[in-house]
């Protein structure tokens, strides 16, 4: 589970987490607030939709611009007017954070940082290994639980 790996590198006080809600993958028994809540500094995990919170909903518009201007980087962007709604609203995340629009948040593998006020703002991208699960002995890829 990617969320309770980076947050168990990443958290280091107590702290309470709000994650956005997602799908359920069919015939998962995990429930991801009691994964998170087993991690040492997390009080407490709440699951939300983006319309339940303005900080979700931004928080939202920040990782998709992000997802996007990597997605970009990688020339993985088809032409179409939603990806050049995109690119616009990219661009004005990017003039905010004092960026050069046509920069990339992990241009050649760095990472950003902004450390301003009114609101700090970093990305970062873990290193891949740190990220793969361990599957069982005897389990494929994708199998959640063993068969038989």
């Amino acid at each position: 589970m990617i969320t309770k790996t980076l947050l168990r590198r990443r958290v280091k006080e107590p702290s309470f987490v709000c994650c956005d809600w997602q799908g359920k993958p069919k015939h998962q028994a995990l429930a991801l607030e009691d994964e998170l809540c087993t991690l040492p500094y997390v009080a407490g995990c709440l699951r939300v939709t983006s319309e339940m919170s303005a900080f979700i909903q931004v928080t939202d518009l920040l990782l998709g611009v992000v997802a996007f201007d990597w997605r970009e980087a990688h020339g993985e962007v088809a032409t179409s007017t939603n990806a050049g709604l995109k690119r616009d609203m990219a661009r004005f995340v990017k003039t905010k954070l004092g960026m050069a629009p046509s920069s990339h948040f992990l241009e050649n593998g760095q990472v950003y940082r902004a450390k301003r006020r009114p609101l700090p703002f970093s990305v970062w991208q873990p290193d891949p290994g740190l990220l793969e699960i361990p599957r069982a002995r005897g389990m494929h890829r994708g199998q959640s639980h063993s068969v038989g």
